[in-house]
């Protein structure tokens, strides 16, 4: 199903980045739950196979992260306090920097698993 919103030649971030700004609050925070419960059962259950799903647990969170705290900044963008707005600028560069780390290493690990190992 192709969502006629975005346009074909929309990038990837333009197209995540507008769909956590139209996502709910709700939404957003069980996002980031899903993420941190999906990491905590990793760190106690710790399968053969981890790397993986930690790396989707963590891309959750920072997604469901990154929209809460930008809808945070369009609120607060109004008001004097730019320490209060520096400081979510930041936050909001945190998640996006772990998001997109995670997002790669949790390929990196379903190329390792689909290919194996291999020896020369």
């Amino acid at each position: 199903m192709v969502n006629s919103a975005f346009s074909p030649n929309e990038s990837l971030r333009a197209v995540l980045a507008e769909r956590a700004r139209a996502a709910s609050d709700t939404r957003l925070i069980l996002d980031v739950a899903a993420g941190l419960l999906v990491v905590l059962a990793l760190a106690i259950w710790h399968p053969r196979v981890w790397v993986a799903p930690l790396g989707m647990g963590v891309t959750l969170a920072a997604y469901g992260t990154w929209g809460l705290v930008d809808r945070e900044m369009a609120e607060r963008a109004a008001l004097a306090d730019g320490r209060l707005v520096r400081a979510l600028r930041v936050l909001r560069g945190f998640a996006l920097v772990a998001g997109v780390l995670a997002a790669v290493v949790a390929c990196f690990a379903i190329l390792k698993i689909g290919l194996g190992e291999w020896k020369s």
